[in-house]
């Protein structure tokens, strides 16, 4: 019988980590526990916690697969948030106006269906 792993998960880069890692060696059980937030994310905490599956549900409405999925829209990363727009990061900057044209408004719709909220999107401004 194998002894289970304990692993502690600091922030959403690691479990986005472990999520990644999961498609490759295969399912993981885990038991979620609460991400440490600071004071400017507990305002939006709804918005951290349901990031993933914001990004699936952009996946699923625009029929994406997998390999389109992981090239424009998995990346995403939320930087910072002030009131209701969220500045984004991506790896690849150059493909920053493609996503913006193409995907932002599904990110804005999914927010409105599954946090009952409208949060505009951008690309982080140390980029612009």
């Amino acid at each position: 019988m194998r002894k289970p792993i304990q692993l502690t998960i600091y922030s959403d880069f690691d479990l986005q980590t472990l999520m990644e890692s999961e498609e490759l060696v295969g399912t993981l059980q885990l038991e979620p526990r609460e991400l440490p937030l600071d004071d400017s994310e507990k305002e939006h905490e709804d918005l951290y916690r349901s990031w993933q599956e914001i990004k699936e549900y952009v996946r699923m409405e625009t029929g994406m697969n997998k390999v389109a999925f992981a090239t424009w829209v998995k990346p995403l990363k939320i930087v910072e948030i002030d009131g209701s727009i969220v500045y984004l990061k991506h790896p690849q900057v150059t493909l920053r106006e493609y996503i913006e044209t193409k995907y932002f408004v599904h990110l804005m719709a999914a927010t409105i269906d599954i946090l009952d909220k409208a949060y505009c999107f951008r690309f982080e401004k140390s980029e612009d």
